[in-house]
């Protein structure tokens, strides 16, 4: 009895549907069926599989980074960024790991302006950058949505002549 190509022969259960999963991540109509925490989940195992070639850490870890970024979870985007230049020395999440970068210094001087709230230390300055900072607003002037506001032409002219 002769084996049909796409006849799958399993050894090892863990490597047989990692290698079906790398094998259909190719195919995106296939990868998208699949919810993003079952997704994480496999690509973390894949990733921290010492079994794993580098070729396909790195497939794997680009697309845990897109998941991530979507989601909104920045310090795994910027750790695995990290990750993925160690094993592709090139720079092709340079930009999204500044964006993310931001949206994670962001969310931490947030975090600092909220605890400083709820123990009432804080004034409108707190308030009024706790409200410039949102995500909102962040995602906004990463995507050029937000219009700069610059400095009168009299406001320049009066401080060059002083």
């Amino acid at each position: 009895m002769a084996l049909n190509q796409e006849t799958p022969i399993y050894v090892n259960v863990k490597l047989e549907q990692s290698d079906v999963f790398m094998n259909k991540m190719s195919s995106s109509e296939q990868f998208e069926e699949i919810e993003d925490d079952d997704k994480l989940q496999l690509l973390s195992y894949l990733i921290n599989n010492p079994s794993t070639s580098d070729k396909k850490k790195a497939k794997c870890l680009h697309q845990r980074i897109i998941i991530n970024y979507e989601n909104k979870n920045w310090l795994n985007v910027v750790d695995d960024i990290k990750m993925f230049e160690e094993i592709n020395n090139s720079g092709v999440f340079s930009v999204l790991k500044i964006k993310a970068r931001l949206h994670e210094h962001c969310r931490k001087a947030r975090l600092s302006i909220m605890k400083m709230m709820d123990n009432g230390n804080y004034c409108d300055e707190h308030e009024k950058l706790f409200y410039n900072i949102s995500q909102k607003n962040i995602d906004d002037l990463i995507n050029g949505e937000m219009p700069i506001r610059c400095r009168s032409a009299k406001k320049s002219i009066k401080r060059l002549t002083k």
